[in-house]
């Protein structure tokens, strides 16, 4: 009988490795995102096939498959050593591909994937044999059928037709016979890869949130540096995430449609955070992020919201018409399986386009109109400009030239303390600056008399005595490299249990 490669090369440099009896190392989070860690999965993954109970440990799992040209933020440590996988588990492997029920074309591309670049030993070495990204999505997929208890995934770059991406969207929306990330609550569109760390990382967010927002123990959502791919046409049925109560997006380049999209989808969102600017974008396009969408969107949750933090640079609403091609393509999205599911278990009254979503209040220009009757507010971060309706980002004048935005102050008529909730128990004012406008002095120094009558609850407020410029006020819309958001040193290296 022919001795299989890994077995001749094992034979040679020490006993073979005994899967039968082989533990597999444990660890509570597993890195995919440099070639190596696919090496080292591929291993761990033969492991858990033969000892189930060694997956339990993994609880946190960042994923982000590398493609030609992408090199990480950060400089990641190599992964553990791979673990040689001989001819036998290499067949249980393919034998748990074809039992993950993805239908015959994706698992047919599953097992080519796996088969085409599966590890060689020669004289030792370990080699892959990367044809294609298929690869690293097959792996991927392995390693998230195998892993009951993960909790927090990390995860950007994941394609809707790989075998990975359709795992988690029938996943999403219970067509698995054995359904995975039961245990998930956090999910963290943060890519790892990039192929210029001063931009920002451009994503599909619909898509990637489409895998994850209906499973059962989903709660928090955080995006961070990105913009996205195509930031007009999204398009998602309201209030169809039962599980997400809080999302915070970090430094992102986005419409005020796609940002709008986002926060409806939660059917109660409780806790929501915004911050724009700090990176370059790939075609120095303008924002298009304006108030008033953003403030209608927000208002279908006020009576939950308890944590509200925008700390956003915005503009004169869009003049974006659709067209002729995107009404098609919305129809084309409406008639997909999983978007009549959402629109069946998401919320009937409430207008499913984002144009269609009525002002309940009035906006004035670059403002986000009244939070009064925002009842359950405790926790208000936000730029004063924002609440007032004038520019206090301090930003540059070509900034202002760039978003033909006039520099003005608001109407004496329109008082601070008339826009805030009773509720408050904190306040933090982003882009007051004490002596630039008298006018706001003047709305500032009210609030601070009258504060204990209006405002029983509230304590200490930031941002008057001390200059908070926020992020806007900070970064520039059109930045030099050197001026750029560096992205936060993280540990995102594996981590034994």
């Amino acid at each position: 009988m022919a001795t299989s490669t890994a077995s001749r090369t094992a034979a040679c440099h020490g006993p073979e490795i005994r899967h039968d009896n082989f533990v597999p190392r444990s660890f509570k989070r597993i890195r995919l995102a440099i070639p190596q860690d696919f090496d080292t999965c591929y291993g761990i993954v033969a492991g858990y096939l033969r000892h189930p109970e060694a997956a339990y440990s993994v609880e946190e799992c960042i994923l982000h498959p590398p493609r030609r040209g992408h090199r990480a933020f950060t400089g990641l440590l190599r992964g553990p050593p791979a673990d040689i996988v001989d001819d036998s588990m290499q067949e249980r492997i393919m034998r748990h591909a074809q039992s993950l029920g993805l239908g015959d074309e994706l698992t047919l591309k599953l097992s080519e994937a796996l088969d085409l670049n599966k590890p060689q030993f020669n004289d030792g070495e370990l080699t892959m044999n990367y044809t294609n990204y298929g690869f690293y999505s097959a792996v991927a997929t392995l390693l998230i059928s195998l892993c009951p208890n993960i909790v927090t995934l990390r995860i950007y770059g994941v394609d809707l037709d790989t075998p990975l991406g359709q795992l988690l969207l029938k996943n999403n929306y219970g067509m698995l016979a054995k359904p995975v990330l039961q245990k998930l609550r956090e999910v963290q569109l943060h890519p790892v890869n990039c192929m210029d760390e001063r931009e920002y990382a451009r994503i599909q967010s619909v898509d990637h949130i489409r895998y994850f927002h209906r499973l059962p123990a989903i709660d928090r959502l955080s995006m961070e540096g990105l913009e996205e791919y195509d930031a007009e046409i999204e398009f998602f049925p309201p209030k169809s995430s039962h599980g997400i109560k809080e999302i915070r997006m970090s430094h992102v380049d986005m419409s005020a449609e796609m940002v709008g999209t986002i926060i409806r989808i939660p059917k109660t969102l409780e806790k929501y955070s915004l911050s724009t600017n700090g990176l370059q974008n790939q075609y120095d396009h303008e924002s298009t992020l304006d108030a008033e969408t953003l403030a209608r969107c927000l208002s279908e949750h006020k009576d939950w919201l308890t944590e509200l933090d925008i700390d956003a640079a915005v503009c004169w609403p869009s003049d974006h018409e659709v067209d002729v091609f995107e009404e098609e393509w919305k129809v084309e999205q409406m008639s997909k399986w999983y978007f009549v599911l959402d629109q069946r278990d998401g919320s009937s009254d409430l207008p499913l386009r984002l144009e269609d979503v009525p002002a309940t209040r009035d906006y004035p220009a670059r403002s986000i109109g009244s939070l009064a009757d925002f009842r359950a507010l405790k926790r208000l971060s936000i730029r004063i400009g924002l609440l007032l309706g004038y520019d206090d980002t301090k930003a540059t004048d070509g900034y202002r030239l760039i978003n033909r935005l006039p520099t003005h102050v608001p109407s004496a008529r329109r008082r601070l303390i008339d826009v805030l909730p009773a509720s408050l128990e904190f306040l933090r004012l982003y882009g007051y600056k004490k002596g630039d406008y008298a006018d706001v002095d003047s709305h500032v120094a009210e609030l601070l008399e009258r504060k204990s009558e209006l405002f029983p609850n509230l304590g200490e407020i930031e941002g008057v005595d001390e200059f908070l410029p926020g992020v806007p006020g900070t970064y520039d819309v059109a930045l030099d490299d050197e001026e750029v958001w560096i992205r936060p040193e993280e540990n995102l290296n594996w981590a034994e249990d």
